[in-house]
């Protein structure tokens, strides 16, 4: 495989992982968010 397709994958790889991070950070703190809200807690940002 050439040099120049193992690089494009990597790239791939890294923008799904840093985008999964993200969308999972934020998904993470709706939770809490909306378990939060049973206690009628602050959420802290």
């Amino acid at each position: 495989m050439p040099s120049e397709a193992l690089l494009i994958i990597g790239m791939w790889f890294q923008t799904a992982f840093v985008l999964f991070s993200v969308y999972s950070a934020k998904i993470g703190t709706v939770v809490f968010h909306f378990a939060g809200m049973g206690g009628r807690k602050p959420c802290p940002d």
